[in-house]
Formats: structure tokens, C-alpha cells, sequence
């Protein structure tokens, strides 16, 4: 479980605080620094990566590679998607300066530069670069070196070697991609070969940097005699990943040679590249070194994306930028009107949610875009390339009469989300999966949602409705071929008086919503959608507060625990807890254990307060007793001496009782000018309950004990209790059944048989 606070982040394993190597809780920074920011928070996660979205920052990713090894960092969006693909009316003009970074100004002078921009906006923008040819007959001399006994050599990362096959007359290259010492690393083999982690074969034959940026088409053409083998390589990597290219993910897309046995001596080699790229060409083997180029790679004429983020402001016309999409294209200065700013950032404003649907990662809720949703390329979460293929990224905007912000989104029979005007489901409009061409929205209902997230229950979807008064149902219904928006908190309005704070769901044997209101009260709804069933109650706690409530899966049992942040008063101040509600725990709140020695207990957290202490496993012993400031209590064994497992180390457990309390509305009657018809008996259905409990007719104030002694019954019982004799039954009036056990009551049914009778 993670607990956030302003700018950090704690976690809890086995209801336990996580500690670090030096006994101290275990933290992680974070970028959400106040309360605005933590209480807009949502995550979604897949396996141990978590996806946090928040309209004040970027999205941030939180990675667990176990319970004390935690990163947060911004999630690395490669190519980064822009807010509009249309050109602007404002044309910039672009220098790359000697420090590598572009400076950027508005030619018209606009303002479109503020402060807030500075590390966290993004820019992009698009020219057409010149055709590039590279090595047309040009010598190709790798200043290589003869390559000794490897039981003997040492060599840095970096450097290139050759080993000569006397019988062929060739040259064989490699390059050390890690630094070797034979004193270390030598097993035998003179081979480079038996190193891969420290020799690669073939020498870059490109540029500086060994390698060239594609972006649309290439061709490369030999000509005339030679004895040399080539392999051209791809990749799509860049020095973000890892400073060291040779070590990048290289895929082989083509290898050729020419030599005495081939039948073929020249080859003309063509391609397209659908994303862009980074290729180089590796010279394997030679007759000779140094050689003139038999071949050329050409680049043909092609659009060019820059992708930069703002590293200052000089005015509000003027800015510099760090280029991190470009490799080896360095355009000195140009001029263009297709730029945008990224869809993400400090002038369009950050993503509100995030979600996962058909292997995309999926984005909306922009202040400048609230309508639109913006998904990855399928199973690259990272990557937001877009094209015409199936598995490309998709920018798609909602059609709507107005611009209200979509709120959530949720998997069901297609991607369905909820507006602040209306429930809409985007899907294909063919049999395939969601792509660029067969995306479409379609309006399902029109009650319009609340800012908060929504979560599906078997086939259903549930969601707050727009003013945080209302929970609703959103299904699919068959007659309608379409989905149907219900009210389910309808009979339950008083319970939501106050409007929805937080909410979640416990999954398990029984699917529960746990609705945490404004005023600190707590909503829950049992609900079993197959067989419509829907039972609220309302759950409060004496002289506390939830601020916080969350749901997660339990290690001991099937049912998950409900966590809440509670704020109890004690000794005059607040004081903050972290409690749970646990499957078949003791029904007690504020529930503490404590081992009694030398005559003592010790409850610290329940100090002062007058509670109920029994030894654990014996709840029909408790006795209530008051706590001292420390939380401590001397107490006489013989309190408990019909209980002959008390030890010196017995464990006791402390807690203040819970009532649990069902009121019925008002059963059906009549009453005419000379008969009656009003509540004579009711008849209880228990299940491994405490007999014990009170009564009484909804009209009536004071409680009526049932004596379970008379009927000879005992815990745990099951089967019916009748209820003969109630106090001023009254016509049209309910009843009320109320327990304070602190042991189970399972109330199955109540039923009720009425009088008929003359006035």
C-alpha cells in the first residue's frame, strides 16, 4: 500500500511500515508537494510499474523492484506527441548555437514564451531536409590495429582491431565495446568471437558517429569490383537509453558481400522506414585496408522532426531548447510554421487520467484539450508514433456539443468513458480493434459524471454521477444494444446528503462500495449485479473522522481490507491513524492487542479512553475498563478466572465496541373505522450469531433485551428467533434491531406477521 504526503512517499507490506537497510521507514521523493496536487492523483498500474497522473505535473512513473527499491520518475514519451498537427500563424525561427541548443524566436515577435515553460515543455517541429548521400567513393580507413594474443592484451571500450586470415589474404574487424582485460577475462579463446561482451564484429563505416537518422527512404547502390562484406543495421534507440550505441538494439536488415563464387557482383538495396530511425552500415571483412567506397547510401529528400524541450526563456518571444530527437541531421538555422508545443506540458496542461485498453496506454483530460484522448502504439507504452498502420498511436477528439472534460474511462464492450455532460463508449466501427481508420464515438447516456474515477464491477461500470450526490450503474443491455445508466444509491438518498469525498471497491466474496462522504460518514453498498441485488448501510465511527479510505488485496483472506486515514481526538489534540478493516476480525473499533506482564497491560494508542479488554479468544469475558494517560492498566487475573488459558503471557485485546444497528421502513398497514391491521410479530433469521441483541418498534425509544437464556440458546446459533412480545406496536411503524456483541451477528432475514383486530 503507498501512503502520499507533500513531495514524498511512504509504503506498508503485511499492515506493516516498510523499512530501509538502517531500521528507518523506507521514503521515496516525489513531485506532488501539496494537498491539491496528492488529492488529484490517479494511478493505474501494470505489473510493477505504476502510471501517475496529475493535472499540475507530468506523468510520472513509479517502478518496484522490491518492497525497499522504489523509483519516481517522469515517464519518457518517445516520439512525443504535439498538441495539433496544423500549422501555426506564427512562424519561428530556429539557430543551433554552439552548445548544441537551438534558439528559438518568434518572428513576429509573438508572445508565446513564459517562465513555467522552462524544463517541462516540450516543442516540435517539422523541415525538409536534403537529400544525403554518404561514402560515394570515398577511402574508408578505420585506423584499425593488428589485433594481438588475447591471453595478453588489454584494450579500451572503443577501439578497433583486425585479426588477417593468411590463407584468404582478408582483413577481419572488431570493435572492443567494453573494456577487456585478459587478466580477467580470458578463458582460453584467442577468437573475438567467444567475447560478445566485449567484441563486436564490423567497423562503422558512416559519419563520426558511425551511424545516420532515417526518416523516410534510403537506397544503397554498389558499383564495380570488390571484396568486402557488408551488414546494415536499424535501430531504434538513441543515447537516452545508453551512451554506448554498440550496445543499443540493433536488428540486421540486410547483409551482402561480393566475391569469386557469386554470380551476382553488384546489389541496389532500397527501403522506406515507417518510424524514424538511426541505421549503420558495418564493414565485416576487406581485401584491403584502407579501401575506397564501392558503394553509396543515399537519404532521400524527407520531412525532419525536431523534438525539443525549453531550457530558458530569454523573453516572451525568444527561448532556447535542448534538441533529444535529432542524431546526426544538424540544420544550422531555419525557418517554419509547423511547430506546435507538446500536447503535454505547462501551455496545453497534463494528462488528469490515464487507463489501459487493447495493449494501448491511454491519456485524456487536458486543460486545453479536455475531449481528447491520446493512446500509445500497442504494447509501447512509451511510444506515441503516429500513422496510418493498425498498431499506431491514436489522437482522437470527441465530437460533442460543448467542451466538457472527460473524467474517466473504463474497459466495456469497448473504451467507455464519462464527460461532465454524458457517458459516451468509443469503439471500432468493424470487427478489428481500435485504429486510426475505424475509431467512433457513440453517445450512451446523457446524466453527465463527476471529476472522480470510475470502477467495474462484474460486466458493470460505476461511476459518481456530476455533483457527487448520486452513484450510478452504467451496463450493456442487450434489448437496447447499447449501455443503460441506473441509479443506485435511489432509495439510499440520505446517505449521500453531504456528496462523495472518496470511493472504492472491495472485491472478494461479496463485491462491496465503500462511499466515503464529506461529512465523514461512510456509504456501503453490497451488491450482486447478476442477482440485482443492491443493500446499503451507513458506517460511522464515534469521536473519529475518515479522511481517506483505499481497498487492497489481503494476504489472509479472499475478501480485501479496507484501509482508512482516521483522525481520533485523544487527550485534547488530533491524532492521525492508519486502521483497517480486516475479514474475520474482532468487532471492535480501535481494535488492540497488548501481553500481559507483570501484572500490567499496555494499549498506547487507545490511552485514556474507557474500553473493553478480554484475553483474546474469550470475547464473553470482556470487562470495561479505563486506560490511563499511557494507554496502561494494572489488572487482577481473577477477573478472567473462569478462563483457565490465562498465562503470564496471555494476550489480551482491547477496542471500543461497535453497534450495529438495522432500522426497517415502515411495514404496510391499514386502519378503517373499525379494524386494525398493525405489527404483531417479527421472526429473525440468524447464522452463527450471538443470540443477545435489542429491539424495538421504530416509533418506540427505549430498547427491549432479548433474554437468550429463556429459549436455551448459545453462541454461535443459527436458526430463527420469534419476537412475541412488542412494545406499543403501533400501525405503520417499523423495527429496529440493534447488537453490540462482540461477536458475530448475522442477520439473514427479518419477517414480520400482522394483527387484525376491532378498534
Amino acid at each position: 500500500m503507498l501512503e502520499f504526503y507533500p513531495s514524498g512517499l511512504r509504503f506498508y507490506a503485511d499492515a506493516k511500515p516498510v523499512l530501509a537497510e538502517d531500521g528507518q521507514i523506507y521514503r521515496v521523493e516525489t513531485p506532488w508537494v501539496d494537498k491539491k496536487m496528492i488529492d488529484s492523483l490517479r494511478l493505474v498500474q501494470v505489473n510493477d510499474v505504476i502510471y501517475a497522473t496529475c493535472p499540475y505535473c507530468p506523468v510520472m512513473e513509479l517502478h518496484r523492484y522490491a518492497n525497499t527499491n522504489w523509483t519516481c520518475s517522469e515517464m519518457i514519451i518517445k516520439p512525443f506527441p504535439r498538441a495539433t498537427m496544423m500549422a501555426s500563424d506564427v512562424s519561428l525561427r530556429f539557430d543551433l548555437d554552439s552548445d548544441g541548443e537551438m534558439v528559438i524566436e518568434a518572428e513576429d515577435g509573438s508572445a508565446i514564451f513564459t517562465e513555467e515553460m522552462v524544463g517541462k515543455e516540450h516543442l516540435i517541429v517539422d523541415f525538409e531536409a536534403e537529400p544525403e548521400t554518404h561514402l560515394l567513393n570515398q577511402p574508408v580507413n578505420f585506423n584499425v590495429y593488428p589485433l594481438p594474443l588475447l591471453s595478453s592484451m588489454s584494450c579500451k571500450s572503443g577501439s578497433l582491431w583486425y585479426q588477417r586470415d593468411a590463407s584468404r589474404g582478408d582483413f577481419f574487424f572488431y570493435e572492443c565495446i567494453a573494456d577487456y582485460t585478459y587478466s580477467l577475462h580470458y578463458t582460453g579463446s584467442n577468437n573475438p568471437i567467444d567475447y560478445p561482451a566485449y567484441f563486436a564484429l564490423g567497423c562503422r563505416a558512416m559519419l563520426k558517429s558511425g551511424f545516420c537518422d532515417v526518416v523516410s527512404d534510403w537506397e544503397i547502390v554498389t558499383t564495380g569490383t570488390w571484396t568486402i562484406s557488408w551488414v546494415l543495421k536499424r535501430s531504434y534507440d538513441d543515447y537516452d537509453v545508453d551512451s554506448n550505441m554498440r550496445l543499443w538494439d540493433w536488428e540486421t536488415v540486410k547483409s551482402f558481400e561480393q566475391n569469386n563464387f557469386q554470380t551476382r557482383k553488384n546489389w541496389s538495396l532500397t527501403g522506406s522506414e515507417r518510424m524514424p530511425c538511426r541505421m549503420m552500415l558495418l564493414c565485416t571483412r576487406a581485401s584491403t585496408v584502407p579501401f575506397v567506397s564501392p558503394l553509396s547510401f543515399s537519404l532521400m529528400g524527407r520531412k525532419v522532426t525536431y523534438a525539443m524541450k525549453i531550457t530558458s526563456v530569454i523573453s516572451s518571444s525568444k527561448a532556447t531548447a535542448k534538441v533529444y530527437s535529432v542524431g546526426t541531421v544538424k540544420t544550422m538555422n531555419f525557418r517554419s510554421r509547423n511547430w506546435s508545443f507538446g500536447a503535454f506540458g505547462p501551455s496545453h496542461g497534463y494528462p488528469c487520467f490515464a487507463g489501459f485498453h487493447e495493449g494501448r496506454i491511454w491519456f485524456g483530460g487536458t486543460r486545453m484539450q479536455p475531449t481528447t484522448l491520446r493512446a500509445s502504439m500497442v504494447d509501447d507504452f512509451n511510444n506515441f508514433f503516429m500513422d496510418s498502420e493498425p498498431d499506431s498511436a491514436l489522437h482522437l477528439t470527441l465530437a460533442s456539443d460543448d467542451q466538457s472534460r472527460i473524467c474517466w474511462m473504463s474497459t466495456a464492450r469497448g473504451l467507455l468513458f464519462g464527460t461532465a455532460e454524458g457517458e459516451w463508449i468509443l469503439q471500432s466501427s468493424d470487427s478489428l480493434g481500435l485504429a486510426p481508420t475505424n475509431a467512433s464515438f457513440v453517445r450512451q447516456s446523457s446524466v453527465g459524471s463527476d471529476d472522480r474515477e470510475a470502477y467495474s464491477i462484474e460486466n458493470s461500470v460505476f461511476y459518481v454521477q456530476r455533483g457527487g450526490k448520486r452513484l450510478r450503474e452504467i451496463s450493456y443491455k442487450l434489448e437496447s444494444d447499447g449501455f443503460s445508466s441506473t441509479d443506485t444509491s435511489l432509495l439510499s438518498e440520505h446517505l449521500f446528503a453531504s456528496g462523495v469525498r472518496e470511493w472504492v471497491v472491495q472485491r472478494g466474496g461479496n463485491s462491496r462500495v465503500w462511499v466515503l462522504m464529506n461529512d465523514g460518514t461512510l456509504a456501503v453498498l453490497t451488491t450482486n449485479v447478476a442477482q440485482r441485488v443492491t443493500a446499503w448501510q451507513r458506517v460511522s465511527f464515534a469521536g473519529a473522522r475518515p479522511l481517506h479510505i483505499s481497498s487492497l488485496p489481503s494476504s489472509t483472506s479472499l475478501e480485501d481490507e479496507i484501509w482508512l486515514v482516521m483522525r481520533r481526538r485523544r487527550e485534547g489534540k488530533d491524532v492521525m491513524f492508519l486502521e483497517c478493516i480486516r475479514e474475520g476480525q474482532a468487532m471492535m473499533d480501535c481494535y488492540s492487542e497488548s501481553v500481559y506482564r507483570d501484572g500490567a497491560l499496555r494499549f498506547p494508542d487507545l490511552s485514556g479512553l474507557l474500553v473493553w479488554i478480554y484475553p483474546q479468544g474469550h470475547p464473553e469475558l470482556a470487562h470495561e475498563l479505563e486506560l490511563d494517560a499511557d494507554g496502561g492498566i494494572l489488572i487482577d487475573l481473577q477477573l478472567w478466572e473462569a478462563c483457565h488459558l490465562l498465562e503470564s503471557e496471555s494476550i489480551f485485546a482491547a477496542g471500543l465496541k461497535i453497534v450495529s444497528q438495522v432500522e426497517t421502513m415502515p411495514f404496510d398497514s391499514e386502519s378503517n373505522f373499525n379494524s386494525v391491521n398493525q405489527l404483531g410479530r417479527v421472526t429473525l433469521r440468524l447464522l452463527s450469531s450471538d443470540p443477545c441483541f435489542d429491539y424495538r418498534p421504530t416509533h418506540v425509544e427505549q430498547w427491549e433485551r432479548y433474554d437468550a437464556s429463556r429459549d436455551w440458546r448459545e453462541y454461535p446459533y443459527s436458526g430463527s428467533v420469534r419476537l412475541s412480545q412488542i412494545p406499543s406496536p403501533g400501525v405503520g411503524m417499523g423495527m429496529a434491531i440493534r447488537c453490540d456483541s462482540l461477536r458475530d451477528f448475522n442477520l439473514l432475514s427479518l419477517s414480520v406477521e400482522r394483527d387484525f383486530h376491532g378498534k
